[in-house]
């Protein structure tokens, strides 16, 4: 089910307009000609945007070919993206629904992204759920001053929960060195124990560049 509020899908690799095969239930147009349904992906400094054109949008506006299609914002072309493998989007919806989305079925036992020093924008690739300790990375965890430097965000509907990675040697120099290359509460009480579902998507703040190892 879909509210009316943002969303994280996981978006496998498509083409934006063959990533969603059915928006029957998503609201295209409203009365001033504004998209009541947008996707949105990160490019790394900002986002770019789509609206989504329903059954009879094109049809009202002479161009009956861009019905249930994905379109730029400023509505004069179609949308071109392609959707990356255990990359995320974001999806907002003006009401409850559902889509059905295509895409490359990952069967694969491990998969490899890069990201960007910052904030990138990540889903789990596989056609099944798995825990936040099956994701790995090569980068720094606590600072001098005990902060988490790599950081991951996951959206809980109204907000967001915060998990800190450890680093190779931040737990032993914590006197806790099974907690070692883990994902911790971001009050470092404890292992996080979230599952990330299928195509769910999360924030993941990178001090550096570097690469992000999913395993199922």
């Amino acid at each position: 089910m879909i509210g009316s509020q943002f969303l994280n899908v996981g978006a496998s690799t498509k083409d934006i307009n063959d990533f969603i095969i059915d928006g029957s239930d998503l609201l295209g147009l409203d009365d001033d000609g504004e998209y009541q349904t947008k996707l949105r992906v990160w490019t790394g400094t900002g986002y770019q945007t789509y609206g989504w054109l329903d059954a009879d949008d094109g049809t009202n506006n002479e161009a009956p070919d861009w019905n249930n299609t994905w379109l730029l914002n400023d509505f004069s072309d179609i949308a071109i993206e392609n959707m990356e493998l255990g990359k995320g989007v974001w999806i907002s919806v003006g009401q409850v629904g559902t889509i059905t989305l295509a895409g490359e079925v990952n069967n694969n036992d491990t998969y490899t992204i890069d990201v960007v020093q910052g904030l990138n924008m990540i889903a789990n690739p596989f056609p099944t759920t798995i825990s936040i300790q099956n994701i790995k990375c090569d980068l720094a965890g606590l600072d001098d001053d005990g902060e988490y430097q790599t950081k991951l965000r996951v959206w809980t509907g109204t907000g967001y929960q915060t998990y800190g990675w450890l680093d190779a040697d931040d737990g032993t120099n914590n006197e806790a060195p099974e907690w070692n290359n883990s994902w911790l509460l971001n009050d470092f009480s404890d292992l996080a124990k979230i599952t990330l579902k299928v195509g769910q998507g999360f924030w993941f703040d990178s001090p550096t560049a570097g690469t992000v190892t999913f395993t199922k």
